[in-house]
């Protein structure tokens, strides 16, 4: 993990299978409307086909035990109700039913407009500190500026701050987010250094 290569032998895995796990639960010649979105193992489905969303969760939860590709419960969420006998099923499922927005890969997706934003909540407590070393070799101002940029470059894509697919005020809150996550891992380094 964390190597270049592992990411694309990711999706080159997931890339192979990904018709034989979701073959039967997309069905042709309907007026559905389907976006379904993988980031390395992690899927987001949205759909306005509720039957189409389970089949789609009965299939993830099927997985291909043969070769590693299982279900993590504990991640997988829906906002929607699945009923009793998938819940009893995958009693690890979180129901995020009525929620505003919807937690996927670090981001809050709107449940009504599909606008993104950053989660803060993956970046507060310990997880602020992730990945953050202080470089105590006399380059510290400049180790600041690299670790600040590598802690903004994901939030400051386009996906945050399109004003072609967004509403300013989501592209306001976007930007908010970035530099408050920037903010609050600057200080956490300069406590770091001690003074």
């Amino acid at each position: 993990q964390g190597s270049v290569l592992s990411a694309m032998f990711c999706n080159l895995f997931y890339g192979r299978i990904e018709g034989q796990l979701l073959d039967g639960v997309f069905e042709s010649g309907t007026d559905e409307l389907h976006l379904l979105i993988r980031v390395m193992d992690d899927f987001l489905l949205i759909s306005d086909s509720k039957p189409t969303s389970l089949r789609f969760l009965d299939a993830m939860n099927t997985g291909m035990p043969c070769l590693g590709v299982v279900l993590n419960k504990d991640k997988t969420k829906v906002n929607y109700d699945v009923g009793k006998d998938r819940m009893r099923q995958n009693p690890g499922i979180a129901v995020l039913e009525g929620a505003r927005h919807f937690p996927w890969c670090g981001m809050l997706l709107n449940t009504s407009t599909c606008a993104p934003r950053v989660d803060p909540s993956r970046f507060s407590g310990a997880r602020l500190s992730d990945g953050l070393h202080v470089d105590r070799s006399g380059g510290e101002g400049a180790a600041l500026g690299r670790r600040m940029r590598w802690a903004l470059r994901p939030r400051l894509r386009a996906i945050f701050l399109d004003p072609r697919a967004l509403r300013p005020a989501d592209v306001d809150a976007n930007v908010y987010g970035a530099m408050l996550l920037c903010a609050a891992r600057a200080a956490r380094y300069l406590a770091g250094m001690g003074g």
